[in-house]
């Protein structure tokens, strides 16, 4: 073993330490909270992005925190530290929301323990804990009387459960995808997954789901040997706001070319790469040459790598364009 190895295992060894420290202290070591006044309105709200940052999970708890002021909810954000550069469409969501709002930000996992010596969980359990420490600190002994949890990722279901364990706040977990029934490999579901969600779920006042079978899924798997709060459905909605769209919009609703358009609007990755359909398009295209002349297609949005170098590769000009992130006005308007 090299000095170097070394050196980074006595850092491991020593951040596993502090790990655990940091989660027993959250787990165990209650700390004086005064009680839950019943006309209390404070929201915290815990999930793992939110504007400026731009995903396909920020799109709920901006409205959520947007509504909740209107109904006279005081909310609060804690959420995993925003990448360094921010989109338009970013800054006009956080605008959405209202510049006023305190959004209270993790620091990059501050520690790094040892993966087989410490939990495990869907989006981290150092991340869990850190978003635990942070609203205590922020709050001290005035933690709001009603904490909102919304995954994926899950580790603020955790980070909620960590600061309402044996206290009289009430627990909200709302499901925008499944966790542990995720049939996709984007949501971990390990048996300490399965272990902490049923303790989420356990804890929990409420549950919110999207659709009804969602609801029905989480019921059947989890109502036979647990006790489960009220599950609620809140479908995804249509958001006014989002429709007015200014003259940046207007100018980009014709083709500049006279070409027919096709506009996928929307992230493109994993599930939803245009492989395959840059493929059909490249065959139609090699049959009816005129249509190259005639045919404008639009990818508008985030591009995970991998899709960006997809359509980094088309060979015919003008044919396929690639637009980056918009306002969703911008974009409501453009489709």
């Amino acid at each position: 073993m090299t000095q170097t190895d070394d050196r980074d295992r006595r850092s491991r060894l020593t951040d596993t330490f502090l790990g655990y420290s940091w989660l027993l202290q959250e787990r165990w070591l209650r700390r004086g909270l005064d009680e839950t006044d019943p006309s209390d309105r404070r929201l915290l709200i815990l999930v793992s992005s939110f504007p400026p940052d731009i995903s396909g999970g920020v799109y709920r708890p901006a409205a959520m925190v947007r509504y909740a002021r209107s109904n006279g909810w005081q909310p609060t954000v804690v959420t995993w530290a925003a990448p360094g550069s921010c989109s338009s469409a970013g800054l006009a969501l956080r605008e959405y929301v209202g510049r006023d709002v305190v959004v209270l930000q993790t620091s990059n996992p501050p520690v790094e323990p040892a993966y087989r010596l410490y939990p495990t969980v869907d989006g981290s359990m150092i991340r869990a804990v850190e978003m635990a420490r942070v609203a205590r600190k922020h709050f001290g002994r005035h933690l709001p009387g009603t904490i909102f949890c919304s995954g994926p990722s899950f580790s603020p279901f955790v980070a909620g459960w960590l600061l309402a364990r044996g206290t009289d706040r009430k627990l909200v977990l709302e499901y925008r995808d499944e966790w542990t029934l995720c049939p996709f490999a984007f949501v971990s579901k390990t048996q300490q997954d399965i272990a902490w969600e049923r303790r989420c779920l356990s804890r929990a006042n409420l549950v919110i789901t999207m659709t009804p079978s969602q609801r029905e899924a989480l019921l059947a798997h989890f109502a036979r040997d647990l006790t489960l709060p009220t599950v609620e459905v809140v479908p995804n909605g249509w958001e006014p706001a989002f429709q007015q769209a200014g003259p940046e919009a207007t100018q980009r609703l014709t083709s500049t070319s006279g070409r027919a358009v096709i506009m996928f609007a929307g992230k493109l990755g994993d599930y939803t790469h245009p492989a395959r359909f840059l493929q059909s398009l490249e065959t139609v295209l090699q049959r009816r040459t005129d249509l190259a002349r005639r045919l404008e297609v639009r990818f508008l949005g985030m591009k995970d790598a991998s899709a960006a170098a997809a359509l980094a590769q088309w060979r015919l000009p003008g044919v396929v364009q690639s637009l980056d992130p918009v306002p969703q006005a911008v974009a409501g308007a453009m489709m």
